[in-house]
């Protein structure tokens, strides 16, 4: 269960991230008339800026949480070795 959760929030941080990163790459193209009062799609500039900050955190922190939930599989993974589970269930024998 947490690892479905945690797999929620890294989604969920991203796609902020990404829509933060867009409008802040946006806020510096708008016509001057925009631009005067400060805001991209009438939020300020320092509001994106916040966004972006705050769901980099989270995408962070939820990176961390997915990879200490995985270390396990991620180890083997890097040692060559894969579970025997996985080449039961496909029907096969384990390579090597």
């Amino acid at each position: 269960m947490r690892r479905r959760w945690t797999d929620i929030c890294l989604a969920v941080s991203l796609l902020a991230m990404f829509a933060s990163g867009l409008g802040l790459f946006a806020w510096h193209d708008v016509p001057q008339a925009q631009a005067a009062t400060g805001a991209f799609l009438g939020i300020p500039y320092e509001a994106w800026s916040h966004v972006h900050i705050v769901a980099s955190i989270v995408f962070s922190a939820a990176a961390a949480s997915h990879l200490g939930l995985n270390w396990q599989p991620l180890v083997r993974h890097f040692r060559g070795g894969a579970p025997a589970a996985t080449a039961r269930r496909k029907g096969g024998l384990p390579a090597g």
